[in-house]
């Protein structure tokens, strides 16, 4: 990739993961333990100039559609013409969307009450989707 096509910003994903084991104290032998994650994401920037870098969105002909307990991402013409779909193989956790340089997590789509558990989300672009283990 030629450096001038380069983003000026580097997204930063970090886990800070916190972990407490429980074990018999005769035998040594690993009773329960409980791990607590708790995930951030940032986007910095390198210091190159990037006045222009993030311009006005142009309606996208792509839609995404997100079934969050099966952890499957597909995207889908404006037509309603299946593009690709992909299976995680585990749920999806947090979605965030990238817009005009700034992140912000999607907590309405992965928390609303009114929708059944296997009904599908549709999203626009600039969607940045995660799945943690």
């Amino acid at each position: 990739m030629a450096a001038s096509s380069r983003s000026p910003f580097t997204l930063i994903i970090r886990r800070n993961t916190q972990v407490a084991r429980a074990a018999d104290p005769i035998t040594g032998c690993e009773r329960w333990n409980l791990s607590v994650a708790e995930y951030s994401i940032s986007l910095a920037s390198s210091g190159r100039s990037s006045n222009n870098y993030f311009s006005e969105p142009t309606p996208s002909m792509v839609r995404f559609r997100l079934r969050p307990p099966d952890g499957v991402i597909s995207a889908i013409s404006s037509g309603g013409v299946p593009i690709w779909e992909q299976d995680l193989n585990s749920p999806i956790a947090r979605v965030w969307h990238l817009f005009n340089g700034r992140i912000n997590e999607v907590i309405e789509i992965m928390s609303s009450k009114s929708r059944s558990p296997n009904s599908p989300y549709f999203l626009s672009r600039n969607y940045l989707i995660f799945q943690f283990f």
